[in-house]
This record gives structure tokens, C-alpha cells and sequence, in this order.
């Protein structure tokens, strides 16, 4: 997964605040739209919600459409399915327009793409409690919608 000049511990950290935002962006499910980017009334979809989150907050160095992607196709091969496209953008509006998708699925892989990106973080969850590997531990520090990230 191609990074662009960011440090792999800051993208995978931006990835989970986006998309821990997204899960309260929509609401618990009253502002997911399926088969549109955006609505009049502010409902969006997977990729809508992350551009909506990454303008908001400005943390423009997160990979959140690769970690739903591959949340998304570790979902389909668990179920004996194939992936459901080729590219990050193709396999989550498969996921997000798929036909009596529920928003109980979105939370899902929504949890599970935030779990993919914490592996890549260095923080180790265990036991109830959060240990940092031996690098220098990362305060994220948040202001109204805006996300500031120290420590890298």
C-alpha cells in the first residue's frame, strides 16, 4: 500500500480517526446513502463520508478507502465469495450499494477496517488494556472537528 511521503504509523493512525468519525458521521444509520455519493440532506456514502471527513478535518494522509477495502474482502473470502472489485474505489461502492445491505453490515466492516489499520499502528490491544511499542506514543488531540497528531 503506497503511503506518499507519510510515515506508515501516521497514516494508519489518521486512517482510524477517519474512520471512527465516519461510524459517527452517519449516525447510527440516518445519514448512510446507498447508490449516491451524497444527498441533498447531507446522507452519504462510505466514500462520500471519508472525503466529507478528510475536508473537515483535514487529515488528508489517511489510506481509510484501502482498510475498508480490505476489510471488505477479507468479509468476502471468509464467506467463500470473490472480491468484489479490482481497485479500493470499485470494492467499496460494491460493498456500500450492494443490494439489502443493513447498516448493521456497514458498522462491521467499519470496526473491522479500524482494527486492520490499528495493526498497523504499533499500539497492541490486550486485556482492556493498550500497550505502545518502543517508539514514542502519539497524542491525538481533538478540537471541535479538527484532529491535531503529535509524537511523530
Amino acid at each position: 500500500m503506497p503511503f506518499d511521503g507519510a510515515g506508515k504509523t501516521l497514516v494508519a493512525t489518521q486512517s482510524v480517526i477517519v474512520l471512527g468519525m465516519i461510524e459517527a458521521f452517519f449516525e447510527g444509520g440516518a445519514r448512510w446513502a446507498r447508490r449516491t455519493y451524497c444527498t441533498a440532506d447531507g446522507k452519504r456514502c462510505l466514500l462520500g463520508a471519508i472525503e466529507h471527513i478528510r475536508g473537515e478535518t483535514g487529515l488528508v494522509d489517511n489510506r481509510a478507502k484501502e482498510y475498508l477495502a480490505g476489510a471488505i474482502n477479507l468479509r468476502q473470502l471468509s464467506k467463500g465469495l470473490p472480491p468484489l472489485g479490482d481497485t479500493a474505489t470499485v470494492t467499496v461502492i460494491g460493498f456500500n450499494d450492494a443490494f439489502r445491505r443493513s447498516y448493521a453490515e456497514v458498522v462491521e466492516i467499519l470496526s473491522e477496517a479500524k482494527n486492520l489499520a490499528l495493526s498497523d499502528t504499533g499500539v497492541v490491544e490486550g486485556e482492556g488494556q493498550s500497550e505502545c511499542s518502543s517508539r514514542e506514543p502519539t497524542t491525538i488531540i481533538m478540537v471541535g472537528c479538527q484532529s491535531k497528531i503529535l509524537g511523530q
